[in-house]
């Protein structure tokens, strides 16, 4: 059975320390991880929540 619906539930965090450090570096991944999500939704057709 294949999935109907797909949530994205999860991101790259640091503290606050890393996260000023790190900023790019955070949103690079995290953009990554949004953007594989997608595109597996959209290859295997799914409902939008």
């Amino acid at each position: 059975m294949r999935p109907q619906v797909v949530l994205i539930a999860v991101t790259k965090v640091g503290g606050i320390v890393a996260n000023n450090a790190l900023r790019a570096e955070f949103i690079y991944d995290n953009i990554a991880i949004v953007t594989n999500v997608i595109q597996a939704a959209r290859v295997e057709p799914v409902l939008r929540s």
